[in-house]
């Protein structure tokens, strides 16, 4: 080892495994993102507790056919992959598809009403 050249050593080895395994699955190195709430979740009105978890519903109808098509492309990918930059590029699929469903649209502009009027009841205890 000591008279092999290190770099050209590890480069043998990363031809080797490309030659031998020229495809690779990443899915268990890239998973979407989970999680909505943490612990306080629990503090909150039941109703907003319920209309939090209508929204994450909606939200997760909107994105699984996304989540299922990168699945599906992670499954046979030839070559290496960057592990950061291709989470990044999914989470940003995967909230794109969720910003652009038509049910989406309705709950975020129904809540920019209500944070509007919310808004504007503070500026007018003000006054």
């Amino acid at each position: 080892m000591k008279k092999l050249n290190r770099l050209a050593f590890a480069q043998f080895i990363c031809d080797k495994t490309q030659e031998f395994f020229p495809e690779r699955n990443y899915n268990r190195a890239i998973k979407p993102p989970t999680g909505y709430f943490g612990d306080k979740f629990n503090i909150l009105p039941e109703s907003i507790k319920e209309l939090f978890l209508r929204v994450t519903s909606a939200a997760d109808a909107a994105a699984k056919p996304t989540e299922q098509h990168i699945e599906l492309e992670q499954t046979t990918v030839k070559g290496l992959l960057n592990i950061s930059n291709t989470k990044e590029a999914n989470k940003n699929r995967i909230s794109e598809a969720v910003a652009q469903d038509a049910k989406m649209k309705i709950i975020d502009s129904k809540c920019a009403e209500v944070l509007d009027k919310l808004e504007g009841s503070g500026k007018d205890k003000e006054k």
